[in-house]
């Protein structure tokens, strides 16, 4: 009778569908005849919970019984969220009309933001045969400009990398970061960067250290050598990375009686941290939350900025996956079981 036990208890259930699949078609039958809305709503959180990554699972027996039950209660009746842990497992079990209603989610402006990105990773998770036109109809729309890149991401085509490497021009925050991340996780999309580097369309600015790196990740020596030319090299050596923290430590105990300016410091860290870290709960939460880090303390606030890698904590280092698709991503690893493993990209 407790909601986060009953969804914990049915994600649990969850993980036994390959193995003993009656336990989750007699959980669902359960639910969808119990009078109080809120069991099934919970159910199907659970069990949404559990299956987040696959791409298809069995259908219970029982699950004609559970739609039935969802459409016979008034849009007002409904507990939140309860119509789109539907939609989303329906199309996990193969229901092509599911699937239809699901786009026509992501491609209504009408619709929330969230509720349309959600429908969209639905979409990339299923991988329909129409995704990519889908998500090429979507890439230039700010809502959903981050998931419209992830799901094109899939597709190894030049002509994908072109239409990628324009958006990023034009994109802006989160979503630019993702279009980038799309952009150098095959060697084909990083190709491309890298010539709009070379020909003027993008600026050397335009690329991060990490994007770099990223880059480099991918193995590809003559596109290394390629991108080393249009962006510069990364120093990697101790030495030298000690020898910035020296001139910079000099530079800034002997500048104490100039003007600071804190909103401006503020912006960069906007700009340059804020993505991956969080700073007094705003900010990204790929990275460390840096609210009562040791910032005041000079050696330690240059140390983990010149040489942020020096230590990390095993939960925040980064991972680098090779998929079977030809893609390489770097992240932090959050989730990891034997159908999936769930990867935190910038």
């Amino acid at each position: 009778r407790w909601p986060t036990t009953r969804r914990l208890i049915v994600r649990r259930l969850a993980s036994l569908i390959d193995t003993t699949p009656t336990v989750i078609d007699s959980l669902l039958r359960s639910a969808s005849r119990q009078p109080d809305p809120l069991m099934l709503a919970d159910t199907l959180a659970g069990l949404s919970e559990w299956l987040a990554g696959w791409r298809q699972a069995p259908r219970p027996p029982s699950w004609q019984e559970v739609q039935r039950a969802v459409a016979a209660l008034p849009a007002a009746d409904q507990p939140a969220e309860l119509a789109r842990h539907a939609r989303e497992l329906a199309v996990l079990f193969g229901d092509g009309r599911a699937l239809a209603a699901v786009r026509a989610v992501a491609l209504d402006r009408a619709a929330t933001a969230d509720i349309r990105r959600t429908a969209l990773r639905t979409l990339i998770e299923a991988r329909p045969a129409d995704l990519r036109k889908t998500c090429e109809q979507l890439l230039n729309d700010r809502t959903v400009q981050a998931e419209a890149a992830r799901g094109l991401a899939v597709f190894d085509d030049p002509a994908v990398a072109r239409l990628l490497v324009n958006a990023s021009r034009r994109a802006r925050g989160p979503a630019r970061e993702a279009i980038l991340s799309a952009l150098v996780s095959r060697v084909t999309f990083a190709t491309a960067l890298v010539e709009a580097v070379e020909n003027g369309q993008l600026k050397p600015a335009d690329l991060s250290a990490a994007t770099v790196r990223q880059i480099h990740t991918l193995g590809d020596a003559a596109l290394s050598r390629r991108l080393t030319a249009a962006w510069g090299q990364i120093r990697e050596s101790p030495a030298e990375k000690q020898r910035q923290i020296a001139d910079l430590t000099e530079l800034l105990t002997t500048a104490d009686d100039q003007p600071v300016n804190l909103p401006a410091g503020r912006l960069l860290f906007q700009q340059s941290c804020g993505n991956c870290h969080r700073l007094y709960g705003s900010g990204g939460d790929l990275g460390p939350d840096l609210t009562g880090s040791g910032r005041h303390d000079l050696g330690y606030l240059l140390e983990n900025m010149v040489d942020p890698s020096a230590v990390v904590n095993r939960n925040w280092r980064m991972s680098v996956i090779a998929l079977a698709d030809g893609r390489v991503l770097s992240g932090v690893v959050m989730h990891r079981d034997a159908n999936t493993l769930s990867l935190r990209t910038p």
